[in-house]
């Protein structure tokens, strides 16, 4: 830990602040920039929380540690999660599509490419009703 005193004048005022700094976090970032995707991968298995979700570089997509099953006796495990994203990156749903490995991840597209499920949706969306967008309050709403 290294600590590093600044001051300057801003708009006829001196400032004066301390920067600390942990040279330990900025190496280990440094480093896993450097890491291959296995050994990121890996690394966030094995010290990630469990339900942790991590952002990856392609928008939507994020990467979720799955704790330990008692009940079927599993390790802990990371999957890909697809979930929509809003404009700052973080996802729009409390939780999205999970795919555990390549296989579901054929059977989903052929899933989601069958041309009966597109009428489908658009049947649903034809007899559901609107929801607008916008929240409005309701009358009993207090105004400020």
């Amino acid at each position: 830990m290294i600590k590093i005193f600044f001051s300057f004048i801003y708009e006829n005022h001196f400032l004066e602040f301390y920067l600390w700094i942990n040279f330990k976090f900025l190496f280990l970032n440094k480093t896993f920039e450097y890491m291959s995707l296995e050994e990121k991968l890996r690394d966030f298995l094995e010290k990630g929380k469990d339900w942790e979700r991590i952002r990856t570089t392609i928008n939507g997509i994020f990467i979720l540690k799955i704790p330990k099953s008692k009940i079927k006796d599993t390790p802990s495990r990371i999957v890909v999660e697809l979930n929509p994203s809003d404009e700052f990156g973080n996802p729009t749903k409390k939780r999205g599509i999970i795919l555990r490995n390549f296989e579901e991840l054929k059977e989903f597209k052929n899933l989601i490419n069958n041309e009966k499920l597109e009428n489908l949706l658009k049947a649903i969306d034809n007899i559901n009703p609107k929801i607008s967008k916008r929240f409005k309050p309701s009358k009993e709403a207090i105004e400020i």
